[in-house]
C-alpha cells in the first residue's frame, strides 16, 4: 500500500498513480492511501474505492485521526508492505504499532530540500528511521546525502532511480528561431535568475532564440523585474501554469534547468523522453538522468557563462541538438523505462518479506 500526502501534480503523486496503475494485473497487488483530501491526479474515482483510501487530514499532526486511517486502511486492503512516499509525522510515529506489516520509505528529496524543517526531520529519522525494513532513495546522489546525514540506516539504504511517469506521443517540432525552454515551479531553489542571465549571454550572440518559462510561483515578480533590467522582454516569455508540458517540450530546441538542488530532476527524464536534450549544473541529482555530452551537457554548479555556452553549442548546431535529442529519448526509454523500474522495485519487496 502506498502512502503519500495528496493526489495533486507533483512528480511524487505522478510518480505512484504510474506505480499503482502499471501493478496492476501483476503479482504484486497496490492501492494507494492518501493523507490530506484527494488531489487532481489519485483519486477514488480513478482508481475505485478498492484500491484507494484517504484520510482527510488537516495536517501532519493530527495522530490520533491518522491512527485510526491507517487501521482502516490496512484492514481494508491487507497489504504486506506499506510504502511510504511522505515524511509525515502522521505516519513516522505509528510505524512500531504495526508489527505484522514491513515498511518501505523512499526518500523523495524531502530531508535535502525542507530546511525549515530540517531540525524536526533530524529527530525523527534518529528515533524511527530504524523501523523502516528499506529505505530507497530516488537518486544515487539522494542516497549519499541520506546515509551522510543519517549513517546509522546505510545498511538498510539503497537507491532506486525513478522513472518515466507516463508513456506519451508526441510529435517532435524544431523552432526557428531556435527556443530554450523551462517547466516548473518558480521559486528560488530553481535558480530561474540564473537562466535569465545566462538569456541575456545568449540573446547577444545569436538575436533571434527565444527563452519560454512555463510555470508559477512567488517568485514570478521578481523575476520579471530581473527580465526587464536585463531587457530581455522581446527574448524571455513567462507562460504560467502548462496543461500539456510534453507538447511544450516536444516544441524546444533544448530544455535548461539551472536549478541549485534537485534529488533526480524528474522532469529532465520528461525532456529526454519527447527527445530534447538537456543543459543542467552539477552537483545535484540531474546528471544520474543526463550523460553529459551525449544526451545533453553539465555544467560545474554556479558557471552562468558555462551555462549560456552550452546553450549557445545547441541553438546554433541544430545536428547536433538533434542528434543529442535522438540519444536522450534512447536513454530515457531504456535506462529509465518503467519496467526496469518495477524490475527494481519488485526486487526490493521480495528482499523485505525474505527477511521477516
Amino acid at each position: 500500500m502506498h502512502v503519500l500526502w495528496d493526489g495533486g501534480f507533483g512528480g511524487t503523486q505522478r510518480y505512484v498513480s504510474r506505480l499503482v496503475s502499471a501493478f496492476q494485473g501483476s503479482n504484486v497487488q497496490t492501492s494507494a492511501l492518501l493523507c490530506a483530501k484527494e488531489g487532481a491526479v489519485i483519486n477514488q474515482d480513478e482508481l475505485g474505492q478498492d484500491r484507494c483510501s484517504q484520510m482527510l487530514l488537516e495536517n501532519g499532526w493530527q495522530l490520533s485521526k491518522s491512527w485510526k486511517g491507517l487501521q482502516a486502511a490496512i484492514k481494508k486492503h491487507k497489504p504486506h508492505i506499506l510504502h511510504n512516499h511522505c515524511d509525515s509525522p502522521s505516519i513516522a510515529l505509528h510505524l512500531r504499532k504495526l508489527p505484522d506489516v514491513q515498511f518501505v520509505y523512499t526518500e523523495h528529496g524531502d530531508t535535502m530540500t525542507r530546511d525549515r524543517r530540517n531540525w524536526f526531520t533530524t529527530a525523527m529519522w534518529r528515533r524511527f528511521g530504524r523501523f523502516y525494513d528499506r529505505i530507497a532513495c530516488n537518486s544515487h546522489f539522494s542516497r549519499k546525502d541520506f546515509v551522510a546525514r543519517y549513517p546509522a540506516l546505510e545498511p538498510n539504504t539503497i537507491a532506486i532511480p525513478l522513472c518515466l511517469t507516463e508513456d506519451v506521443e508526441v510529435t517532435r517540432h524544431w523552432p526557428r528561431p531556435p527556443v530554450v525552454g523551462f517547466v516548473g515551479r518558480l521559486a528560488p531553489v530553481k535558480g530561474i535568475d540564473r537562466l535569465l542571465k545566462a538569456a541575456a549571454i545568449v540573446r547577444d550572440k545569436v538575436p533571434s532564440v527565444r527563452f519560454v518559462i512555463y510555470g508559477d510561483g512567488d517568485e514570478r515578480p521578481k523575476l520579471e523585474e530581473l527580465m526587464a533590467e536585463l531587457n530581455l522582454e522581446g527574448t524571455v516569455s513567462f507562460q504560467g501554469f502548462c496543461k500539456e508540458p510534453y507538447q511544450a517540450m516536444a516544441s524546444m530546441t533544448c530544455f535548461a534547468l539551472p536549478s541549485h538542488m534537485e534529488t533526480f530532476g524528474l522532469v529532465a527524464l520528461e525532456a529526454h523522453h519527447v527527445g530534447v536534450p538537456v543543459v543542467c549544473f552539477d552537483e545535484t541529482g540531474v546528471p544520474e538522468v543526463i550523460e553529459d555530452r551525449r544526451t545533453g551537457f553539465v555544467v560545474p554548479q554556479g558557471d552562468i557563462e558555462g551555462f549560456a555556452q552550452a546553450i549557445l553549442r545547441l541553438v546554433k548546431d541544430p545536428d547536433l541538438a538533434y542528434s543529442m535529442g535522438t540519444a536522450a529519448e534512447e536513454r530515457a526509454r531504456g535506462v529509465f523505462g518503467l519496467e526496469e523500474h518495477m524490475r527494481q522495485l519488485t526486487k526490493c519487496y521480495e528482499s523485505v518479506l525474505a527477511k521477516h
